[in-house]
């Protein structure tokens, strides 16, 4: 048994996702390629001892789309993981010092959700794995952002 604290949380973190490339700057793991820097962030809320995991994709864009972001001339995915299980997420990750079992911690925390969204970062790894994401997820979801990309990586990174 250990004490659930943020560095206990990032050491589950960290070995979830070892052997994968990442390398841990700060609180983030970071893995960079010619075309994409994944993430994987661990943030404590500015309101109570709750904490999140981010899953973060970086693209660098050509000059002219309308959407730059952080760092000046990228686009990037964020991710908090999948909606369902939020409630036991929550729970997961509400750092109060509580004592945890190590192995059954990290397992829960993998099998439940985090996994599957890493395992999705992972998928994003190039521009055309975000192209088809884009294209996947344009009539489910509708948003304007996301024909906005579509049409841009469409007109600048033709295969």
């Amino acid at each position: 048994m250990t004490k659930l604290t943020k560095n206990f949380l990032l050491r589950v973190v960290g070995e979830r996702i070892d052997g994968n490339g990442f390398t841990l700057q700060s609180s983030t793991w970071v893995r960079s390629s010619d075309q994409v820097k994944l993430g994987v962030n661990v943030q404590k809320s500015m309101y109570s001892n709750q904490h999140f995991i981010n899953f973060y994709a970086w693209y660098a864009i050509p000059n002219g789309y309308p959407f730059i972001s952080f760092p000046k001339g990228t686009f990037h995915l964020m991710s908090r993981g999948p909606i369902e299980h939020s409630d036991i997420r929550d729970r997961q990750l509400m750092i109060d010092g509580r004592e945890v079992d190590v192995s059954t911690y990290s397992k829960e925390l993998g099998n439940l959700w985090f996994d599957k969204a890493f395992h999705r970062l992972l998928q994003y790894q190039n521009l055309e794995n975000l192209k088809l994401f884009v294209s996947q997820h344009l009539d489910d979801q509708g948003f304007t952002i996301l024909h906005q990309l579509k049409v841009h990586l469409d007109n600048h990174f033709v295969n």
